[in-house]
């Protein structure tokens, strides 16, 4: 009977253990939501979805210029609670066969003058850095009538890009109030986004990668 009791005893030492590290045990970190719907990316569903998963992955991480806190990259389309949703806001991911990425955020909250958030993360050299500019005079509307004159807010959603060689992938972004459009490309040969692409990297002041 002492024997039977005493390993009754120690079942039950051992079963109250098990349990209060499960109580205590801190649940597993949750993945981030993706930035962007399924299919938009990309038009292979792999590569679709890997990119997501990188992008979400990277953006995620990147936070504003000595402020750690602060993210500088949020989803344009659900933004987290604790950062701001500005009136307009425009951003383009440039990316190299996942070598680099180049995020540039360009916000607006009329009076004030609008600014910029850009992050760059090279892979290859380990480079992760943030910088923040105030968009002086009309560079900010200039971006918005090329924006505008590329077609968005007009032609409702885009087709995903087509993986089309040696160039950097290119995913743009534009919110004003709740609409919201993205278009993913590569290589594009479009003069009128290619204006959209130059507007974008000079008000960066970033050289083309």
């Amino acid at each position: 009977m002492v024997r039977f009791g005493l390993i009754f005893g120690v079942a039950v030492a051992v079963t109250v253990f098990i349990f209060g590290v499960a109580v205590s045990a801190p649940p597993p970190a949750r993945p981030p939501s993706p930035y962007f719907e399924a299919g938009s990316l990309r038009s292979n569903p792999d590569a679709d979805a890997s990119y997501n998963e990188w992008y979400t992955t990277l953006l995620d991480g990147m936070r504003m210029p000595n402020a750690p806190g602060i993210p500088s990259q949020p989803a344009l389309d659900h933004p987290p609670a604790n950062a701001k949703k500005h009136s307009e806001e425009y951003r383009a991911l440039i990316s190299y066969d996942r070598e680099y990425l180049i995020a540039i955020r360009m916000f607006s909250d009329p009076p004030s003058t609008p600014e910029l958030v850009g992050n760059v993360v090279d892979t290859r050299t380990g480079e992760n850095r943030a910088f923040r500019r105030m968009l002086e005079g009309d560079t900010f509307a200039s971006l918005r009538d090329r924006i505008r004159a590329g077609g968005f807010f007009k032609n409702g959603r885009h087709e995903p890009a087509h993986f089309k060689g040696e160039c950097p992938d290119w995913v743009i972004e534009v919110r004003a109030g709740t609409q919201y459009e993205m278009l993913s490309t590569s290589c594009t040969r479009d003069p009128k986004l290619l204006a959209i692409q130059s507007a974008i990297l000079d008000a960066a002041q970033l050289r083309p990668y």
